[in-house]
């Protein structure tokens, strides 16, 4: 749909006139061309720090100006929260606004972050749009993390639409403007080059400059931990914001609880704690969840949507498995839960954690804390204060509820939870797993800080290696067109017609039948919405 809707509409604004002062020259040009795009998907390509939510900002002002009714988007609600937060009211969340299925005719559809939306949802979202008679703008930058499905399908767009693409390049988060004397500026100029390089697909020479500026740090593996925690609290003392990062998580543990001993030391938190009894989230795959190796006695099952009578949010411990369901007892009811449902119950470890005054945790559950304001999975918090009852008071005024129980340290973080933050200061652990070290992982990761960054190895030559790994999967067009060239039916066409002939009369095929499935879907929507209001 994509490459079928090239050229083929009115341009989304004529004569919008740019207001905005502050925006330069490249955020000015990259606003024009989106207004004036005349596809049905425009691409909107921005960067790690290039100002691409504040452009969108002025693209969304001139849409409504235009008379369109704009909605935008993002895959997760933290960063629908980070979106409200910047001014764009009304924001929501792809899987919500799927489930409501409304969209204003001629409306515009906007989705931040869209490399991480899998090939399902984009699918969706180009019906949705397309019945509508509307419009796609997609904002995202391909290099860093993807969708975890299986699925790029931002990167499939942008290969093989022939949409054409608007694009920030400049770096503004690393600004030299923020140093305080020269040799800081000179720093601040070569990190900011580091990451460019990092963008651009030369890891070895962003690796090498950093490297050259005393940005990375060869350690043994018995003063790794020691080194970075020294390196965190002379930041946290100089009142920097900081985050750590990792690959895997029992680093990310580890250094969680060393860093929080630390800061009770030297008094940077409460010394008065409270011990509260936290479910800390274990990634399983639905196979594993099948399993009953995967369970013990602290196994809790959170349900995140509703289920055989159970809510979201809802606890309950497994009793049994069988072959096609998992059997769950909660404190009013056991259920049998199906194991196409396995994606709706996350699976969780009891742990004890104490909790300080200026702690910080990070979400793992999105929610609604006892005021009834949002709680994101993924959103870092600080502790203000935990009441007798179990609730915890977080320095941003929210309560969390006794229940809310799905959260754990937020001193460190994977670099896909680090993905869309800004901090002035990222000082990255490297764990040495290679299988999570690639050029996404260490572009997201080096470019999330202002100021600077600090990188704590025990091999900078393996490091080095491990990151000029592709962290791109390989899309399913492109194995799918392999295969095809392969099938006698092609070599018969290619034969007959020629090569260039042969993939035309292929992509008219497709396109065909994809029409004539479409057509069907439509079909069988409107019957069932007539069965519905027949009720």
């Amino acid at each position: 749909m994509a490459q079928e809707g090239v050229s083929e509409f009115h341009p989304l604004c004529w004569d919008h006139q740019i207001s905005n002062a502050d925006l330069d020259a490249e955020q000015r040009q990259a606003v024009e061309r989106i207004l004036r795009s005349r596809d049905f998907v425009t691409l909107f390509r921005g960067g790690a720090g290039t100002g691409k939510s504040y452009t969108l900002r002025e693209v969304v002002r001139g849409l409504r100006l235009a008379g369109r009714a704009v909605q935008v988007l993002a895959p997760q609600r933290q960063q629908v929260m980070d979106l409200e937060k910047d001014g764009f009211d009304g924001a929501q969340t792809v899987s919500a606004f799927l489930a409501r299925g409304k969209l204003a005719d001629y409306g515009v559809v906007i989705v931040d972050e869209a490399g991480q939306i899998g090939g399902k949802q984009m699918l969706a979202l180009l019906e949705l749009a397309r019945e509508h008679t509307g419009r796609l703008i997609l904002a995202g930058d391909t290099r860093q993390h993807g969708a975890v499905e299986a699925s790029d399908a931002l990167r499939a767009i942008e290969k093989y639409s022939g949409a054409r693409v608007a694009e920030l390049t400049n770096i503004r988060r690393q600004n030299p403007g923020l140093a305080r004397t020269k040799e800081e500026r000179q720093r601040i100029r070569q990190y900011r080059q580091a990451v460019t390089e990092a963008r651009d697909g030369k890891l070895a020479q962003s690796f090498d400059r950093l490297d050259k500026h005393g940005a990375i740090t060869e350690c043994t593996p018995g003063n790794q931990h020691e080194k970075l925690i020294e390196r965190y609290l002379e930041l946290v003392k100089a009142r920097h914001r900081t985050v750590v990062v990792s690959q895997s998580w029992n680093e990310i543990h580890e250094v969680n609880e060393q860093i929080r001993h630390s800061l009770k030391a030297h008094g940077l938190i409460g010394e008065t704690e409270t011990t509260v009894t936290t479910l800390r989230p274990v990634d399983l795959t639905d196979a594993q969840k099948r399993d009953g190796r995967s369970y013990d006695e602290d196994t809790v099952l959170v349900f995140n949507r509703n289920v055989r009578g159970f809510h979201k949010g809802d606890a309950a411990r497994l009793r049994a498995i069988t072959e096609t369901h998992l059997i769950v007892e909660g404190d009013e009811r056991v259920a049998c839960v199906p194991f196409k449902h396995l994606d709706r119950v996350t699976v969780c470890q009891r742990k004890e954690l104490a909790l300080s005054a200026e702690d910080r945790l990070q979400l793992k559950a999105n929610g609604r804390s006892e005021e009834g304001r949002k709680l994101a999975n993924g959103e870092l918090v600080a502790v203000r204060e935990v009441h007798p009852d179990g609730r915890i008071q977080l320095t941003d005024g929210r309560v969390l509820e006794k229940s809310f129980r799905q959260f754990v340290r937020g001193y460190a973080v994977t670099s896909y939870a680090a993905q869309g933050r800004t901090v002035d200061y990222v000082l990255f652990s490297d764990s040495a797993v290679r299988a999570a070290t690639n050029d996404h992982q260490w572009y997201v990761t080096i470019s999330r800080g202002r100021r600077g960054v600090h990188i704590f190895t025990t091999d900078k030559a393996q490091l080095r290696e491990n990151i000029t790994r592709s962290g791109q999967r390989p899309l399913a067009v492109e194995m799918r067109s392999h295969w095809f060239r392969n099938t006698p039916r092609y070599q018969r066409m290619v034969a007959r017609f020629g090569e260039q002939v042969a993939r035309r009369l292929e992509r008219r095929r497709r396109a065909r039948l994809y029409e004539e499935s479409r057509q069907k879907r439509i079909q069988v929507r409107q019957v069932q919405t007539a069965w519905r209001n027949e009720l």
